[in-house]
């Protein structure tokens, strides 16, 4: 039988950002299947020509997805994933790939149901301010600037995986017989139900997790699954206010303890009331609230009278909000966001 190879390698193969070894990896597994007939034999001809045709379609739809240009420059890309040339030939041993990838990774044998489980949407915040995803469990998804999220339509199996690139926050909806998984260039982070940032980017010199409420077991990716040269390491389990860090350097994973992160503040949730306050007013409120600099240089901007209930609210949300009513726009840096008006 053949050794099967981790959903995320194979997952991050269809969207071509493997490395060449990783490549060489997913390919020798594809051509193994030639010469291995053990589950495809059990497969008969009418369920082989589903699985082609729903193949077929379904790669038809994401090429058709490609073509679609955004309906505002200024808001995230969402785009399905490519698929490579080596899936794309829609054969027998194509076929044999969605099969396999089935039984190895969710043992089940209904063949149609299994083209689903790799379909990804790719998200890109492309945008100055902080973007929110809602995810088909209902858990959310703030992307920062430049961040990347990529994740299935609708979950499936016993677990919730996806990954990303950048800073994100979660907030994951509680489900303890699937735990969400997330896997960053350096780590995969683990939770059944809680809310922490991830900032994890090929473009840093470190990787961190932060938590705000409940519990996060924290890794750093293994060699064999991910194409790195690390050996696995125990996980660490963090609550509220502790943090682990990754260092590059040192290839190794820190905890820290009641730790005070000022950028965290704004997940943080409140209650506050306006009433027919100014936005000049409102800023400090806001600022004080959430620890951050909120500022206009508009002096039309500063005059907007604001009448809100915000309950239950993280500052990101109340932005949002901002947004929508008074139609201006924000541009994040950190601590420091700056109100527009559009």
């Amino acid at each position: 039988m053949n050794e099967p190879i981790t959903a995320y390698l194979l997952n991050k193969y269809l969207q071509g950002d493997c490395t060449p070894e990783e490549e060489a990896v997913v390919k020798e597994w594809y051509n193994s299947f030639e010469a291995d007939t053990d589950h495809i034999s059990a497969i008969s001809e009418p369920q082989k020509q589903a699985i082609k045709d729903r193949l077929r379609n379904n790669i038809q739809a994401r090429i058709a997805s490609l073509n679609e240009e955004p309906v505002f420059e200024t808001q995230p890309q969402v785009q399905k994933s490519n698929v490579r040339t080596l899936i794309y030939t829609l054969s027998g041993v194509a076929a044999a790939v969605i099969i396999f990838f089935g039984i190895y990774f969710n043992k089940q044998t209904a063949a149609p149901d299994t083209a689903d489980n790799v379909e990804l949407v790719n998200v890109t915040n492309t945008t100055k301010s902080i973007y929110e995803q809602v995810l088909s469990d209902g858990s959310h998804v703030w992307l920062s600037p430049g961040a990347q999220l990529k994740f299935s339509k609708k979950f499936t199996g016993n677990t919730r995986e996806v990954t990303m690139t950048g800073e994100s926050f979660f907030e994951i909806t509680k489900n303890p017989a699937k735990p969400f998984i997330i896997y960053s260039n350096n780590m995969v982070t683990k939770v059944w139900g809680t809310s922490f940032r991830v900032r994890d980017s090929k473009n840093l010199s470190f990787a961190d997790v932060s938590v705000v409420t409940g519990k996060v077991s924290v890794k750093l990716v293994k060699s064999n699954s991910f194409g790195h040269n690390n050996k696995a390491l125990n996980e660490v389990m963090i609550y509220p206010n502790q943090q682990v860090t990754y260092s590059k350097k040192n290839n190794e994973l820190k905890e820290k303890f009641n730790i005070d992160i000022k950028e965290l503040h704004i997940w943080k949730k409140v209650n506050i009331s306006f009433d027919n306050a100014t936005i000049e007013s409102v800023m400090p409120v806001l600022n004080k609230r959430f620890e951050v600099n909120i500022h206009t240089a508009d002096t039309k901007l500063n005059a907007y009278l604001l009448n809100a209930d915000f309950n239950d609210l993280n500052l990101p949300q109340i932005m949002e909000l901002l947004k929508k009513t008074l139609n201006v726009s924000y541009e994040v840096d950190g601590t420091d966001i700056l109100l527009v008006r559009n």
